[in-house]
């Protein structure tokens, strides 16, 4: 998953601008499964990923592995530094619900802008 974008031009998760609207952007995962996720900045700022219902684990942040720490449901993504993407390894346990969950970046003038998609849980 890619997030980009500024303010000129909006922001993007992997290059598209979410629309409730649309389905186009749902993410499937399935109940009861660990999915591990590589997020990565190329913009010039930090991005605070936050997801909605299920907390996970961070597992690296730009390579260097992370202590457990407990579960959380939000990790600033760092930004890119010389061309070179900030990049965090999570993984996230899907249990229980069904549904639509909501992820964004934490700054809400991004996530209204665009940075903003959803995953689809199915049993």
């Amino acid at each position: 998953m890619t997030l980009s974008g500024d303010d000129s031009e909006g922001f993007f998760i992997n290059g598209r601008q979410f629309r409730m609207d649309s389905s186009v952007f749902s993410t499937p995962a399935k109940v009861n499964t660990i999915e591990e996720w590589t997020i990565t900045n190329e913009a010039g700022e930090d991005h605070p990923f936050h997801i909605h219902t299920n907390s996970f684990q961070v597992m690296s942040i730009n390579g260097v592995p992370q202590p457990f720490v407990g579960r959380q449901d939000t990790i600033p993504v760092p930004h890119a530094v010389n061309g070179v993407p900030g990049k965090v390894v999570i993984r996230i346990p899907f249990s229980d619900f069904t549904g639509k969950v909501m992820f964004h970046c934490h700054i809400a003038a991004h996530e209204d802008n665009g940075m903003m998609s959803y995953i689809n849980v199915v049993d």
